[in-house]
């Protein structure tokens, strides 16, 4: 295939998706308020203005793709690097970058998405409506990938190996084999697809093993100091001249592969109308809210104890009985985990007394912490989806419902239930951190105390309110279970990302505490104001 024919595929492709992409963005301005009433239908025809959207969002998306590569390095390599080794000098901390981004991205990251066998709508319409050559398509669209994966990973890896110590001959023996494991990955896959007709990456269990052996191999080891000698036998130089001509010579694999067309034929029909990966996505994220037969006990059926209340009192009520094992069990499970950490630092503490130094300094960095904590731990986002598969979903279709009063009477029922939880949670955090306070016998100055334990207190809400509120107010999930609204996505990446700069956060407790508790108060006046507005209108079947 030569150059000339790939760059006017990928510009066949890139009208093709921009225009789809213009289209949905369209759809999404119309839903917004205010905004979306002065725009009309007749924007879909303005194809000068379609292309011009879809520009600026390829612009963004490609933004969003480098942002997530960044956060990628910091979150998953740098920040547990400097967890295990931050008394390391730069030299061994280095290594151990390396180390980790190596089985993390080199190995398990090259296996997981190989994209010469992706079902993605675009490809389906490029090759089955549009009528692409399907070698044409897939080799153009696997060497564009790559190299753009390579180019927008490569400052990440030069900023993120600069500042955790690599030298330069280590950046760039990583920066010149990364897109040769990654080709190798994907020669990997074609060939394993020629010879068994299977898609590696289909298999969950497969990919599960190997992420986690991944992880495994990344971390265990860097926490036990030691790392193969990955900067040096594999990646190091002379050495890494032998992944470069492995990537070479499976880049002219690629390249050649004879199977495309039949791949491309074999894949858009079988899993387009047998095995959607999409609708299979979609079954998998509401897998873990749906109702099994132990929830249909005599006790859960019984509804003779809520007598006392009527309405959607009652509904909520009998809701959240049968629904008990999947609202307790993950609030179990935190509380445990908070427990088992209460005796293990209780038992360093008692039994290792240059443990408390440390323990000090940790208290006075605590609060920011668990900031980015709570933002897992909270109880919130997986009851929304149980109450949207189990009840909203079959209940909305009806007009009484849909009601203002309705719609706000159950939001409060709702909102309560999950503070409540929350708030349990929250409660045992501080009484545990009370408890490893007074074993220590640790200073923990009284002010500071007081407004650690009221940021936990206020986190809880936070996230209470967060979650019901983005749920009601934009109502992400359709019919077919999918996510259809990208402000909901957006809120909670930005959420997300506040919480994880809360790490790199180096204040006072008190006056964090203040920001905590002001930033959250101010959220939850805007977020309930905003339901009790948009709800009524937002919250419905899609």
């Amino acid at each position: 295939m030569n150059s000339s024919k790939m760059k006017n595929t990928l510009i066949s492709v890139f009208h093709i998706s921009t225009v789809s992409m213009a289209n949905r963005l369209i759809y999404y301005i119309k839903r917004l308020p205010l905004i979306g009433k002065a725009v009309s239908d007749g924007l879909y025809a303005q194809t000068e203005l379609k292309q011009g959207l879809a520009i600026v969002a390829a612009l963004l998306y490609t933004v969003y793709r480098f942002f997530c590569k960044a956060v990628y390095i910091g979150l998953m390599v740098a920040f547990p690097l400097f967890l295990m080794a931050e008394d390391a000098d730069p030299a061994a901390r280095g290594a151990m970058f390396v180390h980790i981004f190596f089985f993390l991205s080199f190995l398990a990251g090259a296996v997981q998405a190989p994209k010469a066998l992706e079902n993605k709508p675009n490809k389906y319409i490029c090759i089955r409506l549009v009528g692409m050559d399907p070698q044409d398509y897939t080799l153009s669209m696997v060497l564009f990938y790559h190299l753009s994966e390579f180019v927008l990973f490569l400052p990440c890896i030069i900023v993120g190996g600069i500042l955790c110590g690599c030298s330069w001959v280590q950046i760039l023996c990583m920066a010149i084999s990364f897109p040769a494991f990654r080709l190798m990955g994907e020669a990997l896959q074609l060939l394993i697809y020629r010879k068994t007709g299977r898609v590696l990456t289909t298999s969950y269990a497969i990919i599960t093993v190997v992420l986690l052996l991944g992880a495994a191999l990344a971390y265990i080891p860097t926490g036990m100091g030691f790392t193969f000698g990955v900067d040096r036998w594999i990646i190091g130089f002379p050495f890494v001249l032998v992944p470069i001509a492995l990537g070479l010579a499976s880049l002219r694999y690629i390249i050649r592969y004879p199977g495309y067309r039949e791949a491309a034929r074999d894949i858009l029909i079988r899993d387009k109308l047998l095995v959607d990966p999409k609708a299979t996505a979609n079954q998998n994220r509401f897998r873990d809210v749906k109702l099994r037969d132990e929830d249909f006990t005599g006790e859960n059926l019984g509804t003779g104890k809520f007598q006392n209340k009527k309405g959607y009192r009652y509904l909520n009520a009998i809701f959240f009985q049968r629904h008990r094992r999947m609202l307790t069990l993950p609030l179990y499970r935190r509380l445990m985990v908070v427990a088992v950490l209460f005796v293990g630092c209780g038992a360093a503490l008692l039994l290792i007394p240059t443990f408390r130094p440390a323990f000090s300094q940790i208290l006075s960095q605590l609060l920011p912490v668990f900031c980015f904590v709570m933002y897992f731990a909270s109880i919130g986002e997986r009851i929304c989806r149980a109450m949207f598969y189990n009840c909203d979903i079959s209940l909305l279709r009806y007009s009484y419902y849909r009601e203002r009063k309705a719609i706000l009477l159950n939001f409060q029922i709702r909102l309560w239930k999950v503070v409540q939880l929350n708030l349990v949670l929250a409660a045992a955090i501080c009484a545990a951190v009370g408890g490893l306070v007074f074993i220590s016998g640790v200073y923990w100055p009284i002010q500071d105390m007081i407004f650690f334990m009221l940021g936990i207190i206020f986190l809880s809400l936070f996230f209470s309110v967060h979650h019901l509120f983005l749920y009601y107010v934009f109502q992400p999930y359709t019919t077919e279970l999918d996510m259809k609204n990208p402000l909901f996505n957006i809120i909670n990446m930005v959420v997300y990302v506040v919480c994880y700069m809360c790490l790199q956060i180096e204040a006072v407790p008190s006056s964090f505490a203040f920001i905590v508790l002001g930033a959250t108060v101010v959220y939850m006046l805007v977020a309930l104001t905003l339901v009790y507005q948009l709800a009524p209108k937002n919250f419905r079947v899609k």
